[in-house]
């Protein structure tokens, strides 16, 4: 299977997480490094986009769905739809949260989903916010649903 990871340049446990996936890709700046991820999809065409973003506090989490809200009212997408769902893996045993994020993690994300959905490709998206004692279950979850 094809996939393509991506996370943030504030993501604190980069080094376990390059353990795991050696390509992945970092934002730093939205706007333009979101051109550079969709050339990535176009070259690549996952089977599978997989957002990790750092979660402080409580449980490792997936993200049932991305909102075309920014921060607290603005639109990521002027005339965008309101939502896309996203995939939820059923091998980890992380909860599914019961809001959306609203930030930069939600922003890629929603970009992303409006990007495969404009290519008509069948790229499943996940998203997790994952706390520092779950990222030895990414390593499992990599090889138990990924590997080749």
């Amino acid at each position: 299977m094809n996939l393509l990871v991506y996370s943030f340049k504030t993501f604190p446990y980069k080094k376990e997480i390059e353990d795991i996936f050696p390509s992945i890709f970092y934002f730093y700046k939205l706007t333009k490094d979101i051109e550079t991820f969709k050339q990535l999809i176009i070259q690549n065409k996952p089977d599978y986009v997989v957002g990790i973003a750092f979660k402080k506090y409580g449980q490792s989490c997936f993200e049932p769905q991305t909102v075309n809200i920014f921060n607290k009212k603005a639109k990521i997408t002027r005339n965008g739809i309101d939502s896309y769902n996203l995939f939820i893996p059923t091998y980890l045993n992380f909860k599914t949260s019961n809001y959306q994020s609203r930030s930069f993690c939600n922003w890629t994300m929603y970009k992303v989903s409006e990007f495969i959905n404009w290519q008509h490709l069948a790229t499943k998206l996940i998203f997790t916010h994952i706390s520092r004692k779950d990222i030895i279950h990414l390593r499992k979850f990599y090889e138990n649903c990924f590997s080749l």
